[in-house]
């Protein structure tokens, strides 16, 4: 055995360093080792072949014992186990995971990248979990612990572009928060965001990723950046830009599927969603995604498919979640009432009461129809469902023709001139639009009814979006000045970021 090196001839000396470096660099590195099984489980994952992902885990796990990236692999199966069960129980059963796992990256050493990097993707994976069923507490203090360390691990290796993926997410979300919300963040747990970072953290990833050494994090970037545009910044271009992103993903991922068909359903191209979600890619190798059928039923419910019920029936009787199954049963009962079935449509109110929960507001809208104990009127549940799929021709046919007197409560007074102008705005006729949404505004700005506070947003919106920032500004405001109407929290924090993206200009 050498013990004193330095006594050497110098060649010898170096050679010894030489190798006692590389033996170092090795040891330091050796416990997140990113090989080519890991990289295949992750592919099997992030496509939602979970029971894939496990084998080649297990696999890894027998040959490399002590290879750690096994442990950030195996955060993901549970993460995108609940993500897809949405269940409640899944998550109570897994959720003790976090600690072990915590504790053996831990154990590990600090000088990879992945080091806090997967200390990061663990807290932020369990705060998304959390957040879902309602623990908020740790969530945040999970938020702040993945934030602390990502921005850590940014300055020690700033090209490893995994950081973007996530630190993008973060400053999104956070960002996004209206300034008060994000005030009351920054007091608690210490962190405040930026939406213009986050989005150019994704976009830089995205530009980079294909062709780097971390091309293998493409796919879950795509997925998170669809997600930002969409359902956090909004972007009007949203859905070009999905289509964009999301072509090199595998068309064999079922979280494409399910990011594409979201998209694309929520954007008013309801035969697109349709498309995708008939020809999602199936077998006993994927994940069971019960809400993918409910997506299917929404779909074909706004296109008239008489086929609809069917894919709302699949959903009730497989989801783990408690989630939208009264909102299944009542789009249930609305397609025995077009059918002129008014019996059926009442019997099925009685599952919307017994059914399911009313915590998300979908399951809270239907379980206030069924106590209402008032039939919709058909002709505006009609160009509701068609405007829902994007087929704008046939919602404006269904109320060309009427006229305001001819709806008889209130709400349906202010629902009938709210439909004409989101139609018209659909059909970028936004003069037409602005006027019937300011008569919405003018008749229901009291009541207790969303219609015209969303008309405001809306007209803020098309000002917006023509840099009429003046008067986009008036109808921020419109809307932040309405009391007591349904949803005031959601519109108001619209409203507020609104107001924060155009500024003093």
């Amino acid at each position: 055995m050498i013990r004193n090196p330095q006594h050497l001839p110098n060649m010898k000396k170096y050679i010894f360093l030489l190798i006692f470096s590389l033996s170092s660099t090795q040891f330091t590195f050796a416990s997140f080792d990113f090989n080519e099984n890991c990289k295949n489980a992750y592919q099997h994952i992030i496509a939602l072949r979970l029971e894939e992902g496990k084998k080649l885990i297990d696999a890894e796990k027998k040959a490399n014992p002590e290879n750690a990236i096994t442990v950030l692999l195996e955060n993901y199966i549970d993460f995108f186990t609940i993500f897809t069960s949405e269940s409640k129980s899944d998550f109570n059963r897994l959720k003790a995971n976090k600690d072990a796992r915590i504790k053996r990256i831990e154990s590990e050493s600090k000088n990879s990248p992945y080091y806090r990097f997967i200390l990061a993707e663990i807290n932020l994976q369990w705060a998304i979990s959390r957040g879902r069923f309602g623990d908020y507490f740790t969530s945040a203090r999970e938020i702040k612990n993945a934030f602390n360390l990502l921005t850590e691990n940014n300055k020690l290796y700033p090209n490893f572009l995994p950081n973007n993926k996530s630190l993008g997410v973060m400053n999104a979300i956070l960002g996004a928060l209206p300034s008060n919300v994000r005030g009351l963040v920054k007091t608690f747990i210490g962190v405040s965001g930026d939406s213009n970072k986050g989005i150019r953290l994704l976009e830089d990833a995205i530009k980079k990723l294909p062709g780097s050494a971390h091309a293998i994090w493409y796919d879950e970037t795509a997925f998170y950046i669809c997600f930002v545009q969409f359902d956090i910044l909004t972007d009007a271009n949203a859905y070009s830009k999905m289509l964009s992103y999301m072509r090199p993903v595998d068309d064999k991922s079922l979280l494409k599927t399910y990011i594409m068909s979201y998209v694309a359903s929520r954007s008013g191209k309801g035969n697109e969603a349709i498309n995708l979600l008939l020809n999602r890619p199936k077998g006993v190798q994927y994940a069971s995604y019960p809400y993918l059928d409910y997506l299917l039923g929404v779909a074909k419910l706004n296109r008239g498919d008489g086929d609809a019920s069917t894919y709302f029936r699949t959903y009730i009787s497989n989801a783990k979640s408690t989630n939208y199954i009264k909102d299944a049963q009542l789009r249930i009962g609305w397609q025995f009432l077009l059918s002129g079935n008014v019996d059926a449509y009442r019997k099925q109110l009685n599952l919307v009461k017994s059914t399911g929960t009313a915590e998300v507001d979908r399951d809270k809208q239907a379980l206030a129809e069924a106590n209402s104990g008032t039939l919709p009127d058909l002709f505006l549940l009609n160009a509701r469902l068609a405007y829902d799929g994007g087929f704008y021709d046939k919602a404006l046919r269904f109320l060309e023709n009427k006229k305001l007197e001819d709806f008889r409560t209130e709400k349906d007074k202010l629902e009938f001139t709210y439909r004409l102008g989101q139609i018209a705005e659909a059909q970028n006729k936004s003069t037409i639009a602005i006027g019937y949404y300011d008569e919405t505004i003018e008749r229901g700005e009291n009541t207790k009814f969303y219609f015209s506070a969303n008309a405001a947003l809306r007209a803020a919106g098309i000002y917006e979006r023509a840099k009429d920032f003046n008067n986009a500004r008036i109808y921020y405001r419109k809307c932040l000045g309405m009391r007591g109407h349904e949803y005031k929290d959601i519109f108001d924090n619209r409203a507020n970021a609104g107001l924060e993206r155009i500024g003093k200009k």
